[in-house]
This record gives structure tokens, sequence and C-alpha cells, in this order.
């Protein structure tokens, strides 16, 4: 019976603790603490303050991928309605192992949801912020930072929500326009196919 009342102990522990790596905030307040250009801006999303610290040392007990005992960690996570989605997460690197020893700090987790095990994720805790990608039936949802300089703050998403202006790049397909126009070309062209 003690043995049951330790480990429902830990549980609760852990579980609790997987709670509060994010936490809603407004977003006159980040914008306040910061004057940071922002690269995305989609039309609707919510803000999230990030204990990033506790989130990384929490991170270190994720088990690795394809473990035998099929085990994982509980971690929630910010969804772009402000509610908090609960996962189970794995260490996924993606880095040959003498490259991951010289970067420790880039790391690599996949999830699933408990909730719903269509939505699964990839994301990456690291030293220019919290990325993520989520998986869901067509609902993709991303999680990035705030702004480049602002790291210690995210913004969760649909990707439906980001909008971008392509008018702003140079968007060509490759092809030399001097080929295009030169006549000797399709007339060497029409030769060739004879």
């Amino acid at each position: 019976m003690n043995k049951f009342l330790l480990l429902l102990l830990l549980f609760i522990t852990i579980s609790s603790n997987a709670q509060h790596f994010f936490k809603q905030v407004e977003e006159k307040s980040v914008i306040k603490l910061r004057d940071s250009e922002r690269g995305i801006v989609p039309e609707k999303y919510s803000t999230f303050s990030i204990d990033m610290k506790s989130m990384v040392d929490y991170l270190k007990n994720a088990p690795l991928q394809f473990n035998k005992k099929g085990e994982s960690l509980l971690m929630y996570l910010p969804m772009p309605d402000g509610n908090m989605m609960p996962f189970d997460v794995v260490n996924s690197p993606v880095m040959e192992s003498e490259l991951a020893a010289k970067y420790p700090y880039l790391l690599s987790f996949k999830g699933v949801s408990r909730t719903d095990k269509d939505i699964n994720i990839r994301f990456n805790p690291g030293p220019r912020g919290f990325w993520a990608s989520i998986y869901w039936r067509g609902n993709n949802i991303y999680i990035d930072p705030f702004s480049e300089e602002n790291i210690d703050h995210c913004i969760s998403y649909f990707t439906r929500d980001y909008k971008v202006d392509i008018s702003q790049y140079n968007l060509s397909c490759g092809v030399d326009d001097k080929i295009i126009l030169d006549d000797n070309y399709e007339s060497d062209r029409k030769h060739d196919n004879e």
C-alpha cells in the first residue's frame, strides 16, 4: 500500500510540473516588455510565456523514441484557443551522435496527444526559442517564438491563420528568359526533333 501511495504522489508531482511551462498572457503585456520586430503575425493566435529552463530540465527525463517499454513523458502544450493539450512525448534525436555531442542544446522531441491519437507533434526547445509543429487532420498548428528577440514568449496558431503576402518575394521557376526569347533556340529545337 505504501508503494502505491508513493507512486501516486510521484505521478501527481510529475503531472503537475508538466502543466507549468506555458502560461497564457495578454499580448499587450509582452509588447510592453520588449520592443521587437515580429516576423510572424497570424490573424488569430494565443500568446504564452515559457519557463524554458524548467521545461528543458523536465525533458531530460524523456525516454528515447522506440524504447522497449514504450515509455513516454507527459507534457502539456499550448493550443491556439489558449487551452493546453496533453501529449506523451519522447526524445527523438535527428542528428548523428557525434554532432549531437557537439551541440547538446539542440534537442528534438516527438509526441502524440493523449486526447486524440491522430494528433502528433514535433518540437524543439533551444537557444533560439520554442518551435513546434502539431499535425491534426488538416488543422495544423505551429508554436513559434514571439519574435527573434523575445524567446521567453511564444505564439500558438493554426497554419491557416497565417497569410503570407508573396508579392514581396522574387518567385521564379529558374528558366532563363534569354532562352525563351531567343528565336534560334526554338528553331534549333524543332530541327533536333526531326
